[in-house]
């Protein structure tokens, strides 16, 4: 027999006027990562996309679209603030 388990998917949306972010879930593991989400950053002439997984002990690691997991860093206060601060 297969299980399949559904859960309640929450996205989180930070919005000022016409700029929003919105951090959605994606699945538990995409290769080495766990926790896998996408942060969408949409401003009047930008859209960015960042990934965010996991980090092994605490926290979370972000990189760009782009870039690959070897380029993932620990996402601190500083770089979360950094990649929301079209909303501002």
């Amino acid at each position: 027999n297969v299980y399949k388990r559904q859960y309640d998917i929450t996205t989180i949306r930070l919005q000022n006027g016409d700029r929003h972010v919105s951090i959605v879930p994606e699945q538990l593991c995409r290769g080495a990562e766990t926790g896998c989400m996408t942060m969408r950053v949409n401003a009047p002439g930008i859209t960015q996309l960042f990934y965010l997984s996991m980090a092994p002990e605490t926290g979370w690691f972000i990189r760009r679209e782009h870039q690959s997991e070897k380029e993932n860093v620990i996402m601190t206060e500083e770089l979360f603030f950094h990649a929301v601060d079209c909303l501002a």
